[in-house]
């Protein structure tokens, strides 16, 4: 009886509406860090043990497989289906005997759909039982949260961030990058924290805007301050974050002054203010706080400085973007990468890739799985979510400028898509 008053404790354990549990559990499964010496421990916690939840509960799968056959999620599941095959077939055509695409990025996208439904069936059992999109959105947007406040600790604690690269194997050049004063931000518990945890901060900016909309001034503190460390994020990680989410900020202010929610709009410009303060303190008090906020900010500072609004890392990216030859952009080359890991041919654009390694009708292809989530989200979701989607939109667009965005993060849009689904059908049902 004790066991299970303590299992029923931990459960039902709520702080602001929030499963405690399943929050750790999120931050686990969103951001997995494996370590040194634990390698199984990890890998049983994070896809073991989550497919033998799955078939154990297989009919709960299985009516999560048939929802997604009943509307257009199918055609993503097929599209995943068909560049996974071509992933394989192509350098076996070609002779180029290079399977990293199908290493790296199919298989993260089977690792990371294996979490997501698992954490999607948990919450359809014990958190949401109608489904609540919301809901699961703010948990994700939480974790992130979570992992942008680790850094906080690990970047104020010197000797956490050393222990964490021994942890996480670092290599001699990340190593010597951590050090520098410019990168000593983008660190957290699963080791240097570059554009895919900047793609994560956008995602979960996207969604918070979406939440506070929604909710106005319920809670209005609360998520203002998820949001903001989002941004915070964004700044740590990357600055095209930066730029992403100050484009979702000013969107979401303009269309609460348009809506006349002055008083949002009011608390929205005190918390800045205030923020911009402490920021400024902090430089005039810490040169370390200059050189990361100068590396931040780099783009505005160069634009009233010389009126050109490059950065290195801009420099660097626009040597990487050129036009392939007609036979390598209709079918692809089949490389990905080089036999020392290097890029091939030099670029990591998310636009020229995939391109350079399954030709135009591979990458379309990839671009199809976004498009179907978007095209079901559009259709379950409702008219405020419009403007969501849009976001997403540019998110995409801005993103794959600079690297490959989607399946670090399409996996989480799935199950948004998803869910939004089920959740129609809870309601078709009622």
């Amino acid at each position: 009886m004790q066991y299970e008053q303590l299992k029923n404790d931990i459960f039902n354990y709520q702080y602001k509406g929030i499963h405690i549990w399943y929050l750790i559990l999120s931050t686990l499964f969103y951001y997995s860090a494996v370590y040194a010496g634990s390698e199984t421990l990890h890998y049983t916690l994070y896809y073991v043990i989550p497919i033998i939840y799955i078939v154990f509960h297989y009919r709960q799968a299985m009516d999560l497989c048939r929802i997604c056959f009943r509307n257009q999620l199918k055609y993503y599941i097929f599209a995943l289906v068909i560049l996974g095959i071509g992933s394989i077939a192509l350098p076996l055509i070609y002779g180029t005997n290079d399977y990293s695409y199908f290493t790296i990025r199919i298989i993260q996208i089977g690792k990371e759909s294996v979490k997501i439904i698992f954490l999607l069936m948990l919450y359809m059992r014990h958190i949401s039982m109608n489904c609540d999109v919301k809901l699961f959105m703010k948990y994700f947007v939480l974790a992130t949260c979570l992992y942008v406040l680790g850094s906080c600790v690990i970047i104020c604690i010197p000797g956490l961030r050393d222990l964490f690269l021994a942890l996480n194997k670092a290599d001699a050049n990340t190593i010597r990058l951590a050090h520098k004063s410019t990168y000593i931000t983008r660190f957290g518990w699963c080791g240097f924290s570059g554009f895919t945890f900047t793609l994560k901060c956008s995602l979960a900016a996207i969604m918070m805007c979406y939440i506070i909309y929604q909710e106005k001034l319920q809670h209005f503190y609360f998520n203002s301050s998820l949001l903001f460390i989002c941004i915070l994020g964004n700044l740590f990680y990357g600055r095209i974050g930066l730029v992403v989410s100050g484009v979702y900020f000013v969107t979401l202010f303009a269309m609460l002054w348009k809506k006349k929610e002055k008083e949002m709009c009011l608390r929205f410009m005190r918390m800045v203010c205030i923020g911009t303060m402490i920021l400024a303190l902090m430089a005039v008090i810490s040169p370390k706080v200059r050189s990361w906020l100068y590396w931040a900010f780099q783009s505005f500072i160069n634009l009233l400085c010389t009126g050109n609004f490059e950065t290195t890392s801009a420099m660097s990216l626009k040597k990487m973007y050129f036009i392939p030859e007609i036979k390598t952009f209709l079918i692809g080359d089949g490389k990905y990468t080089l036999s020392n890991g290097d890029y091939y041919m030099g670029t990591d654009v998310g636009l020229l890739r995939p391109l350079l390694f399954g030709g135009i009708l591979f990458q379309l292809l990839r671009y199809s799985t976004v498009f179907v989530l978007i095209l079901q989200m559009k259709e379950y979701g409702k008219k405020e979510q419009m403007w969501m989607l849009c976001s997403l939109v540019f998110f995409f667009l801005v993103f794959e400028i600079k690297g490959e965005v989607i399946f670090p993060v399409i996996s989480v849009l799935f199950a948004i898509a998803l869910l939004l689904s089920c959740h129609q059908e809870v309601d078709e049902t009622r």
